[in-house]
């Protein structure tokens, strides 16, 4: 891919907000970047979502809280698309932080200049191994990243780039990087050596009639 893909992963919830965000940057099918931060959460997080991402109040206490990083957000976006695991989720954190970014191509549309300030469209792992693969028993993250044997290529990665106590699933940077490994796997897939980024964004809707529907609006 000659354009950067940036694929990220926010821990947090509805009440807390973004409290922990992950971000890896592929190009040219090779991981260029990676970054990670805590936030500071917006509200309440309870025991269950601290049980489950390993998060709590008073350790995100001195870390600004995610709305300082609008404009690193934004110029990614103006960079490259969005990708995410389940991406609704990663999209909605963002909107509900900030309703629209600053004015951005839609990356959908390789030969046409179309833009617009929405965060999306994103592509999606999820739909995408759900279009590739309609069999599988489970989509999970780390059910695909095991199903897949890339949790070593995981690992490694890791190592070099994640906090050592944030090197686990539920971690944003860890599970950024699983989400990356399995779309470098698809863009890397014999047969797929001519994919572009357009049918990357019609696999990653839940149906390719939605994508076209999107489509024909735009064009009205």
């Amino acid at each position: 891919m000659e354009i950067p893909i940036h694929i990220l992963d926010f821990e947090g919830s509805h009440n807390s907000g973004v409290i922990e965000w992950g971000i890896v940057t592929l190009f040219q099918n090779e991981i260029k970047t990676t970054k990670t931060r805590l936030c500071s959460a917006n509200g309440h997080i309870n025991k269950k979502e601290t049980y489950h991402h390993g998060l709590s109040e008073d350790l995100l206490l001195k870390h600004k809280h995610f709305s300082a990083d609008f404009n690193y957000f934004s110029s990614l976006r103006e960079s490259g698309p969005y990708c995410a695991h389940n991406a609704q989720v990663e999209e909605l954190f963002l909107r509900n932080a900030w309703p629209y970014t600053r004015l951005s191509k839609n990356f959908a549309y390789i030969k046409k200049d179309k833009f617009s300030n929405n965060w999306g469209p994103f592509l999606d792992t999820l739909q995408i191994y759900r279009k590739l693969y309609p069999n599988l028993k489970s989509y999970k993250l780390d059910f695909l990243v095991e199903n897949f044997d890339l949790k070593q290529e995981l690992d490694k990665y890791s190592t070099i780039s994640c906090p050592p106590e944030r090197s686990k699933y539920h971690c944003a940077l860890y599970d950024a990087l699983a989400c990356t490994l399995l779309l470098k796997r698809i863009i890397l897939l014999e047969g797929f050596k001519t994919i572009d980024l357009p049918y990357l964004f019609t696999i990653s809707t839940n149906s390719s009639a939605a994508y076209n529907a999107m489509r024909q609006q735009d064009m009205l």
